[in-house]
């Protein structure tokens, strides 16, 4: 019987010397990282679950695979190194730099169970409850990848888009007193999980500005005091 770590490692197994081969340094999970000046690059795997297999008819552990682009301006290039080290990546994304891969032969996904329109969906793969089309499943992610990354990775490093984008950055910079008020009054309520909803979007709005303080302040509240030893330790 195929699970979703199954799948997950096999992934891997064909993934991860292209991706290692093209610059990409980090793998967390079943997300890879490639970090140049200014940029990550991304490319990110994940299972529907139970819940949309349920709606849906695909198989639980049936996938997608999608890539990402994050541009960042120079001084926070170390928060970037410093996060991946510690194996708790922040960056979010905008719409346009993200884009999920589409298979390229539907011949090749297990169809069986799929409830109607679902069928015609081509932003996901879909294994066998054996796993006898893994093989062929796998090499069509990777002629996906192969055919549709390149144009994406050039869209993402043109100096046009970069402007745009770290533009907006500078734009959000703004926020970041705002969320460290409202992360201190959630802290004072008791709030939990308001609290570090706005712990994650100060450190996306101003990565610099959350590390100055939080290393001020005792150590950032989204990495655990072990965590934090460990990466000192293998810096």
């Amino acid at each position: 019987m195929i699970t979703s770590q199954k799948i997950a490692t096999a992934l891997n197994k064909a993934l991860w010397p292209v991706l290692k081969a093209q610059g990409f340094q980090h793998r967390i999970g079943r997300s890879y990282y490639r970090v140049l000046e200014g940029q990550v690059w991304a490319v990110y795997s994940a299972a529907v679950g139970h819940y949309f297999s349920e709606i849906t008819g695909h198989p639980a552990h049936a996938f997608d695979v999608s890539l990402c682009c994050y541009h960042f301006p120079a001084e926070e290039q170390p928060c970037v190194e410093r996060r991946l080290a510690l194996r708790k990546p922040y960056w979010g994304y905008l719409p346009d730099s993200y884009q999920e891969l589409e298979a390229l032969d539907m011949s090749v996904q297990y169809r069986e169970h799929t409830r109607g329109a679902e069928t015609s969906r081509t932003d996901l793969w879909a294994v066998a409850p054996d796993g006898a089309n893994l093989a062929a499943v796998l090499d069509d992610v990777m002629a996906a990848y192969a055919q549709q990354s390149p144009p994406f990775w050039a869209r993402m490093g043109s100096a046009e888009y970069t402007d745009t984008v770290l533009r907006e950055h500078h734009a959000r910079r703004g926020r970041a007193a705002q969320h460290r008020e409202q992360y201190e009054k959630a802290v004072r309520r008791k709030w939990k999980n308001e609290a570090e909803s706005q712990l994650r979007s100060w450190l996306s709005s101003d990565a610099v500005d959350y590390f100055a303080y939080w290393d001020a302040h005792g150590g950032d509240p989204l990495i655990s005091p072990a965590k934090a030893k460990s990466a000192k330790g293998e810096a």
